[in-house]
């Protein structure tokens, strides 16, 4: 299947060196592995975390996608916060692909107007998620998942009308979200921490970016 060229964005943590005083940025060295196993066809690039200045950044370097990377949980770094905020409002009134991957999706649901409250017992582990979506399901041949995660925030309240639930766990905590008509996405696990990369997680990052599998 012949896809268009493509250039995403992947945001960065804060990091700190000993010795040095410097601001720093970092991303995993898995986000490489991801990239050539689910979106070999796409050129990538990190992105510093420049707060309102990282749109320009974007948009010099032609960025057509983005992914918001994991990592601290909002508030523990401002900088980061501030980039992402500036990127989540730019991307989405230009109305261009967004995979949000655990803290990512955090930003995505306090962008909406969603709360944050802290969990337990979902820092290193695997548990089962439910698919929602119809459409999902059938794509997949199942409805349920098992996924890493991996993190100490959730999802509290009612679901903001932008966006529609499309995993849960067992007990009802919001695993992922999606904005079907805008091909923008949350997940709450790790697809980069997987190895290989998952079909779900693959099938879901080529839908967001190439719209494979829309009829």
């Amino acid at each position: 299947m012949a896809t268009k060229s493509l250039r995403l964005g992947i945001t960065m943590r804060e990091a700190a060196a000993d010795g040095y005083y410097e601001p720093r940025d970092a991303l995993a060295r898995d986000w490489a592995r991801y990239m050539t196993q689910a979106l070999p066809d796409a050129a990538w690039l990190p992105i510093p975390n420049l707060g309102e200045d990282a749109v320009e950044f974007c948009e010099r370097w032609r960025i057509d996608g983005l992914i918001l990377s994991g990592g601290e949980d909002p508030g523990a770094a401002p900088a980061r916060d501030a980039t992402e905020q500036a990127l989540l409002r730019s991307f989405i009134a230009a109305g261009r692909p967004i995979l949000a991957v655990c803290r990512g999706l955090q930003m995505l649901w306090t962008h909406f107007g969603g709360e944050l409250v802290s969990v337990e017992g979902h820092v290193a582990t695997h548990h089962e998620v439910q698919l929602l979506s119809p459409e999902w399901q059938r794509r997949m041949g199942t409805n349920r998942l098992t996924v890493n995660s991996f993190h100490a925030k959730g999802l509290l309240g009612a679901t903001p009308p932008e966006l529609a639930v499309l995993a849960t766990t067992d007990n009802e905590s919001i695993e992922a979200i999606w904005r079907p008509q805008a091909q923008v996405v949350g997940v709450m696990w790790h697809p980069e921490r997987e190895s290989p990369v998952t079909a779900f997680d693959r099938a879901l990052a080529r839908w967001v970016f190439f719209g494979e599998g829309n009829s």
